[in-house]
């Protein structure tokens, strides 16, 4: 269990080494018990999943997924931590149209025999490994990692590009700061990837020649859905490197948002005005609808995996997505799940990824939610109340509008901060593993890593991060940390749309001494 931010628990200490690959570690649970529920409110939240038709939806999906080619084997939920079946062939990820079309109407129960090959379908990790040994590193001593969403891309050409530091890959109005940026983020050894499919992942596994884990997060059924050749039509997370992967492991979150009632049921009037505002005022590409099978079909998750690095070593990737369509408190129970995954390791652990950290309220905003959303804390109520009383003092109305002019630029600016909701966060990532973010400073906080198409000097934010555990006293350490925001807006020229809304993360890391 994680330590208490109070202060009041702690972990036992762990022994601390560089682990050989061949050491031993804590033994992995049976995969039937591998989901581990941290409270009462968790184990009714399993027990629901398990037999219980989810969020009243009722009927049980049409012969349409029992005619699927791909053959497998019934499933049960799984949250939290599990060791998921592994298998090499994109056709084993295949969800024919009038599944999809069945799923739009209704969503089975788990324990039913449609129910039961989705829980498989999406239970599983796909593996593969380059038919040739990668191209060796410039710098064995050095581990260069890479931390990107990239966005869903339908094509897997231009981010390959990109990826093997290609100069077509960018835009035609890029420049020198822009191609030296590409530089640093090709040729990595180990690429974390957020909103990929499973078709561009293997495609950029063959150009890169590298291994590769990809594990589905969801089966989408609005546009990003529309395609059903083998492998699309889901999106989620993939781990490349240079060096072998084993022991791959998802851990999906026990607390999972809903894309699937919220967006069927139709769009509120109030969110359409704020997804307006983004598109025409912004340039956002926000779709109508972003349909998604619910949990436990799907949700967030993380990815992790063993790299083989130089000097029979091992260090941990863990690639994290963290819910955008919630309230900062979920994003902080998901990653608390994670922590746990990373306390347990006696070896190094690079992990990272998109935390979505906005400091609000993600859902889709109805009038009710709005409302309680102004008062839904008692910080919340009491800042309110204090707006009002202290402009009925003189000149004190002027030193609250001063402190919330600073509380905005320094939430905004540095998402760690006391001032932002999502502190809570990096507070637990900080007490129970002793790190802090490696994301790359600026002169407010950190350097923003998302930005809308037409920011107008406010529409970025910082949304992902980069962390090292290292227990013990390993040699082990970030000599270079970045963040290449210029290098992404040039990927774009006149009138064509960037590679990506956010931006790239490296991670220079020294191993140490080398045998």
């Amino acid at each position: 269990m994680r330590t208490s931010t109070t202060g009041l628990s702690f972990v036992p200490t762990r022994p601390a080494v560089w682990q050989n690959p061949t050491a031993a570690r804590d033994e992995p649970q049976p995969a039937a018990t591998q989901a581990k529920p941290r409270s009462l409110r968790k184990l009714a939240f399993t027990a629901l999943a398990a037999g219980a038709p989810l969020l009243g939806l009722g009927a049980a999906l049409p012969q349409a997924v029992a005619a699927q080619t791909v053959m497998v084997e019934p499933s049960q939920p799984q949250f939290g931590e599990f060791k998921p079946k592994q298998v090499s062939s994109v056709g084993a990820f295949t969800l024919s149209h009038e599944a999809r079309q069945a799923l739009l109407q209704s969503v089975p129960t788990p324990g039913s025999p449609a129910g039961q090959k989705l829980l498989a379908l999406m239970n599983q990790v796909y593996v593969s490994h380059p038919a040739t040994p990668p191209a060796p590193a410039k710098d064995p001593g050095l581990l260069h990692v890479v931390s990107w969403n990239i966005n869903d891309p339908d094509d897997a050409e231009r981010i390959s590009a990109v990826l093997q530091g290609h100069p077509e890959a960018l835009g035609a109005n890029a420049d020198a700061q822009a191609a030296q940026e590409l530089t640093h983020v090709a040729n990595a050894d180990v690429y974390n990837l957020q909103e990929v499919n499973l078709p561009v992942a293997q495609a950029l596994a063959d150009k890169l020649n590298m291994h590769l884990v990809w594990a589905p997060e969801f089966i989408d059924l609005g546009a990003a859905g529309q395609n059903t050749e083998p492998g699309h039509g889901f999106t989620g997370n993939a781990i490349l490197s240079r060096y072998a992967l084993s022991d791959p492991t998802v851990i999906r979150y026990h607390q999972q948002s809903d894309w699937y009632k919220d967006e069927a049921k139709g769009v509120p009037k109030i969110e359409q005005g704020i997804r307006a505002v983004g598109r025409h005022g912004f340039g956002v590409d926000i779709p109508d609808h972003e349909i998604r099978v619910p949990a436990p079909f799907g949700g967030r998750i993380a990815l992790s995996a063993d790299v083989d690095v130089p000097g029979g070593k091992r260090l941990t990737s863990v690639d994290i997505h963290l819910e955008n369509h919630a309230k900062p408190e979920v994003r902080r129970q998901q990653m608390d799940e994670v922590i746990d995954f990373i306390a347990a390791h006696h070896n190094p652990v690079f992990f990272g990824g998109d935390f979505n950290t906005t400091g609000k309220d993600g859902r889709i905003q109805t009038t009710g939610r709005f409302i309680k959303g102004q008062f839904d804390t008692p910080g919340k109520v009491i800042d309110k109340a204090a707006s009002v009383g202290f402009h009925f003092v003189p000149y004190a109305g002027w030193g609250k509008d001063g402190y919330e002019a600073y509380k905005m630029v320094k939430s905004h600016n540095d998402p760690t901060s006391v001032t932002n909701p999502e502190h809570l966060l990096f507070r637990d990532v900080e007490h129970n593993l002793g790190v802090k973010p490696t994301d790359e400073r600026a002169k407010l906080g950190y350097k923003h890593t998302w930005a809308m198409p037409h920011q107008h000097g406010v529409g970025n934010s910082i949304l992902d991060w980069t962390f090292l555990y290292h227990p013990g006293d390993t040699d082990l350490q970030v000599v270079g940390a970045h963040t290449y925001e210029h290098m992404v807006q040039k990927t774009a020229g006149p009138g064509e749309e960037r590679i990506s809304d956010h931006n790239a993360l490296t991670n220079d890391i020294r191993l140490g001494s080398q045998p």
